[in-house]
C-alpha cells in the first residue's frame, strides 16, 4: 500500500548562523543554504515529505499512460 506525500507547514522562527528553525506541528532545523536568500522571521514554508521509490513507480507509470495515449492505433 502506497503511503500518501505528507505535507507540514512550518513558520520560520529564527536564523541562528548557518541554521534556520522552524515551528509548526513540530519543530525542523535546516540548512540556510537550501532556501532562498530573502527568507526573514515569520515566513510560512510548506515542506513535502515524499518516498522516493513511490515516487519514481508513479512516475513510470505516468511515463507508460503518455506513450500509451501517443502510440494508440488511430481508428
Amino acid at each position: 500500500m502506497k503511503k500518501p506525500t505528507q505535507k507540514k507547514t512550518f513558520v520560520l522562527e529564527k536564523i541562528e548562523g548557518e541554521k534556520v528553525y522552524f515551528s509548526g506541528e513540530n519543530q525542523a532545523i535546516l540548512p540556510k543554504k537550501i532556501l532562498p536568500d530573502d527568507i526573514k522571521i515569520g515566513d510560512q514554508f510548506v515542506i513535502t515529505a515524499v518516498d522516493p521509490k513511490i515516487e519514481k513507480e508513479d512516475k513510470q507509470i505516468t511515463a507508460k499512460e503518455i506513450l500509451n495515449e501517443i502510440l494508440k492505433p488511430k481508428k
